[in-house]
């Protein structure tokens, strides 16, 4: 009886262990509406690439909060699909980054 119900216990331990530990919701990134359009790209010399399925990730303006400042390109390890660059795209009100990823 003593070990029916320890196994009981165990079993609903379990579950609420489970339950607390479930899907994990991921928030969508935070949307910052910038008054003012991005400068002008800047042209960057590719480095001779690392490896043979290396990937150039373009750098990009990032705004701080008060200023764009350069984030420089780099090479990247392909993993499966292929890379959609981060864009900045006009909306109401200014602009907004559209970050990029591999899809």
């Amino acid at each position: 009886m003593a070990s029916l119900r320890f196994r009981s216990l165990a079993g609903i331990g379990a579950v609420l262990a489970l339950v607390a530990a479930g899907p994990v919701l991921a928030r969508p990134p935070e949307v910052i509406i910038v008054p003012q359009p991005p400068p002008p790209v800047v042209i960057e010399t590719r480095p001779f690439p690392p490896a043979p399925h290396a990937v150039w990730i373009d750098g990009h303006w990032e705004w701080t909060g008060r200023r764009y400042v350069w984030v420089a390109g780099f090479w990247e390890m392909r993993p499966r699909g292929h890379w959609a660059p981060g864009h900045w795209r006009p909306v109401p009100g200014g602009w907004a980054w559209a970050p990029g990823g591999w899809r």
